[in-house]
């Protein structure tokens, strides 16, 4: 009941405060009333332009910025080119262990023959891709996301029953740092 008591006691007081001060603001002049009210409201103003600065600030780090490739001096296309296109002849040919030692850690897991024959029934509708035939043109930019900087390339590869797009990511040091097939 003491514990009752005292939520009560405060609940009064708190409400009694908010009289007060409903009293003093009404019995303040005219002009230090608006002057108060105007205070208020650039505070609020302010505050409000401040905050949508920063989403827009952080919004602009995070999304991805591209760029012509070998603009940074970091990537040579003929590099990426060459890069990619065999990183698509080992993943036709089924050699996921030297596609795992061209990669980042993080992508070692999914460049096994389990996940990539996932991906290719998905992508075929279950049927067989059948030979690989040939690599049509890449596209390629750098792209900067989150402070990073990757080449990201993109071609179809022609197979005997379908065909496949592949976009392949690298980091700076040329290491497979992205795959998307569709």
């Amino acid at each position: 009941m003491k514990a009752e008591e005292n939520s009560k006691a405060i609940t009064e007081r708190v409400k009694c405060f908010g009289r007060r001060k409903k009293e003093m603001n009404r019995d303040l002049p005219g002009s230090q009333r608006r002057e108060y009210t105007a205070k208020k409201r650039r505070i609020a103003i302010g505050t409000t332009i401040g905050v949508v600065l920063l989403v827009i600030l952080v919004g602009y780090q995070i999304l991805p910025k591209s760029s012509e490739i070998g603009s940074s001096g970091v990537f040579e296309t003929q590099t990426v080119e060459k890069t990619a296109k065999q990183v698509v002849q080992k993943l036709s040919d089924g050699e996921f262990d030297d596609l795992q030692d061209m990669a980042i850690d993080s992508m070692k897991s999914t460049l096994t023959q389990e996940v990539m024959e996932q991906a290719r029934e998905q992508i075929a509708d279950g049927k067989e891709w059948g030979n690989f035939l040939s690599i049509g043109d890449v596209y390629m930019a750098e792209v900067k996301q989150k402070g990073q900087l990757f080449a990201v390339t993109e071609m179809s590869v022609s197979y005997e029953n379908t065909a496949v797009t592949y976009r392949i990511s690298f980091d700076k040091d040329m290491r497979l740092a992205g795959l998307y097939l569709r």
